[in-house]
């Protein structure tokens, strides 16, 4: 009565081998998000020990920015929390990312302004240097 017949038993060892694979598949897909997660937040470490450091130029805080970015996007969404705290950084990284737009606009804009006004000096040194030839000759 409890004797299993041999396609059976056959088969309960074929389905414990393929959950078997499912299993380390799933366990190297989470070893290889928990890389991810661990890269992300190296980066954010070292992002932060860069700035307590040394002043980064914009174009160096735009690029890790974007990296960041990059890594952040690849990160997968497994669960709700995992989702949540991705949504949270890319909202994070590109609220940083404006601001870092917003300050080379303005630093273009004063480099424009200091232009116009080095052409507005060198434009009226010349009408200066005019006038004080023509007042030579008064």
């Amino acid at each position: 009565m409890y004797g299993l017949s041999a396609c059976t038993i056959s088969s309960l060892i074929g389905e414990v081998k393929q959950g078997e694979k499912r299993i380390a598949i799933k366990e190297g897909e989470l070893q290889a998000q928990q890389l991810r997660q661990a890269q992300i937040q190296q980066d954010i470490e070292q992002l932060q020990k860069e700035l307590s450091v040394r002043q980064l130029s914009l174009d160096d805080l735009e690029l890790k920015l974007k990296k960041l970015r990059e890594t952040n996007i690849k990160a997968a969404e497994n669960s709700k929390e995992e989702r949540e705290q991705k949504r949270h950084r890319e909202v994070v990284l590109k609220k940083h990312q404006e601001d870092v737009m917003v300050l080379r606009q303005s630093r273009e804009e004063k480099r424009e302004e200091k232009a116009e006004k080095e052409k507005k000096i060198l434009h009226l040194r010349k009408e200066l240097k005019k006038s004080l030839e023509i007042l030579k000759y008064y």
